[in-house]
């Protein structure tokens, strides 16, 4: 029998959207999946729109739940799957009509997960593409690396990525962080990676990403809430790294560097809030910092006049 493909779409207020997603998924090529949509307490009608295609077609699911944010929607559909293999899809966007059939043919020799590119959708014209090359991949621990490295390598946290079920069969399918809110997908995935020992990437971009201006992420400028959100990304995605030292080692010091430019920068915009939010995870950690390799030498004296400056109150 063919491989049964979960695709799990999180649904809140997108019925503009809504149809478009759906139809790309019951349309496919690979008929053997399930689609579960995931209504997070809809006030659009999206949560009756979800009813109706269970109601035409025996392959969706519907799961109706109080508001509580996309990763938290995101783990009911994870933890109702049944698929062998599993997809995270947002629900304004929408996948190419062979995008399954690809990636089970990509993952016949034994992947865990097939990684795929993406297309940038406005109006219904492509006006970007993403690809990540062609490659088998079983150094995770490298893989990791070079997305935090560059974090739109391999499409960083993004849901170009299908997954082998089995392969996370000890200990489950790890659940998203439903207290983070910025950057969490990239903190999963760091985690889902470092679970799984094969990789397959195919050139393929098989994801269609439609750009609105209402998007919870689309936006270009990032908030006062986010920068923070972000910092507190980093100290999850820092402590999954601990099994791995060297990893965890160089880790550390990219975070470390990005909080000191973060508190500087928002000292500099006047952003008093969030350089009181961030300076606070700085607070006591000046001494290590200095006496550590993990910073630079021009790091280091960034550190030390913000310290001083801050006991002085001047910033």
């Amino acid at each position: 029998m063919d491989r049964l493909v979960s695709v799990i779409v999180p649904v809140y207020n997108t019925a503009p959207y809504l149809e478009r997603c759906v139809r790309s998924v019951l349309t496919q090529t690979w008929k053997h999946l399930e689609l579960l949509l995931i209504d997070d307490g809809s006030t659009d009608g999206s949560g009756a729109m979800c009813d109706t295609y269970a109601c035409e077609d025996p392959r969706v699911r519907v799961f109706h739940k109080s508001n509580g944010g996309v990763s938290s929607a995101r783990n009911m559909g994870l933890q109702n799957m049944r698929g062998d293999w599993f997809i995270l899809l947002d629900s304004d966007d929408s996948l190419e009509l062979k995008a399954l059939q690809h990636c089970m043919e990509a993952a016949a020799d034994g992947a865990d997960v097939v990684v795929f590119g993406r297309q940038e959708i406005v109006d219904g014209i492509c006006v970007s593409s993403e690809s990540y090359g062609n490659e088998e991949l079983t150094d995770m621990v490298q893989m990791v690396r070079k997305i935090l490295t560059d974090r739109h390598s391999y499409g960083g946290g993004y849901s170009n990525k299908c997954w082998r079920t089995a392969a996370f069969s000890t200990g489950g399918i790890p659940l998203f962080l439903e207290n983070l809110f910025y950057v969490e997908d990239m903190e999963w995935v760091i985690r889902m990676l470092l679970r799984a020992g094969h990789a397959r990437v195919i050139e393929s971009s098989l994801y269609h990403y439609h750009l609105r201006g209402d998007s919870i992420s689309h936006s270009e400028v990032i908030s006062e809430k986010r920068l923070i959100g972000y910092h507190d990304t980093m100290v999850c995605m820092a402590a999954n790294l601990a099994e791995y030292p060297e990893l965890h080692h160089w880790f550390d010091g990219v975070r470390w560097t990005e909080l000191i430019n973060s508190i500087i920068d928002a000292r500099m915009k006047h952003q008093t809030a969030v350089y009181r939010t961030l300076y606070q995870k700085l607070s006591g950690k000046t001494a290590m910092l200095l006496r550590s390799d993990l910073l630079s030498g021009n790091m280091k004296l960034r550190l030390i006049a913000v310290t001083i400056l801050h006991l002085l109150r001047l910033i």
